[in-house]
């Protein structure tokens, strides 16, 4: 680095940076040297490759594309960009973008066949605090997802050369086009990008080449089967990660009292609305909410008010 211009480790994309700037020195919480991003618009913490897009257009893969980030979020809005070199204003889409939605990471990207951004999603949330490895790859054909080094998500929605736009900024970062400018709060470890794409191994070798550097990157298994809360995870999916043993079949059979009702009859006047003669209502739900865990199932039902623990195998 030379006063604020940034030179790249291999190829000959600059990067210029401004605004406050910040290294972290704490080596507990991930290599030394790394870039602290503050996430605040003003003033911002600009981190641009080249003076505008056209200029980087000339030497930013056209093809086929790899694009790297080794990051820390420390915190999430609806929006932010690791790697940026987009426009997304209403119905013009251009370029691509590797960075997070709504807590998920994305890798987005727009050819010359549709015209339209195609969004990958990791389907997990990811957790703030921590050190990620996030990949997008397109090699003409079909565009990939990967989180350390793990292949999240796959399109085959583009092909083509890549459009990019006219006018615009390759920023670091940050996710910016003419009128929006999401930045990262974190940390930007390193970035790369290759004008091939890289073969699904070859992404799972770099994330383990370079994983030791980063602490708790290397998420640790959980000790039970399965997440126990209600419906799995955070997201109340219901979708668990343990494969199915087909056919499936009925073990055993549990029953659960009906409800009582909550109040008794109501008044039989109201013969203007056709109300004249109600039975007593029942205002608690009938659904029990399931956690399975440990080898017991675990339910809570409202008509009674009381939570059941059965054993798994026999009821």
């Amino acid at each position: 680095m030379t006063a604020r211009t940034v030179r790249p480790l291999a190829g000959r994309l600059k990067a210029n940076f401004s605004g406050p700037l910040k290294f972290s020195t704490d080596r507990k919480s991930g290599p030394t040297g790394t870039l602290e991003l503050s996430g605040q618009s003003s003033p911002r913490q600009r981190f641009q490759v080249a003076t505008s897009i056209d200029q980087a257009s000339a030497i930013l893969p056209t093809t086929q594309l790899t694009v790297s980030a080794w990051l820390r979020i420390d915190a999430a809005g609806e929006w932010s960009g690791f790697v940026s070199a987009v426009q997304d204003n209403g119905s013009y889409e251009k370029g691509w973008i590797l960075g997070q939605h709504l807590s998920r990471f994305t890798f987005a990207l727009c050819s010359t066949k549709t015209g339209k951004l195609t969004y990958l999603e990791s389907p997990r949330l990811f957790e703030t605090g921590h050190w990620y490895h996030v990949v997008g790859t397109y090699d003409g054909k079909r565009q990939k997802l990967f989180v350390d080094g793990q292949l999240q998500g796959e399109s085959t929605a583009q092909s083509g050369p890549i459009a990019y736009p006219p006018k615009g900024v390759v920023t670091l970062g940050a996710y910016e086009d003419d009128n929006e400018y999401y930045p990262l709060t974190g940390a930007l470890e390193r970035v790369s990008i290759w004008d091939t794409a890289l073969a699904d191994r070859d992404v799972e070798r770099l994330f383990r080449q370079r994983s030791r550097r980063f602490p708790g990157i290397n998420a640790s298994r959980p000790q039970v089967v399965d997440w126990p809360t209600w419906n799995r995870d955070n997201q109340r999916t219901g979708v668990s990660e343990q494969p199915l043993k087909l056919p499936l079949v009925r073990q055993w059979t549990h029953r659960i009292p009906a409800p009582a009702p909550a109040w008794p009859d109501p008044a039989r006047q109201d013969f203007w609305h056709r109300k004249q003669d109600l039975r007593a209502r029942v205002t608690y739900d009938r659904v029990a909410h399931l956690v399975a865990a440990a080898g017991r199932v675990i339910l809570g039902h409202s008509a009674d008010d009381t939570v059941r623990c059965l054993d798994l195998a026999t009821g």
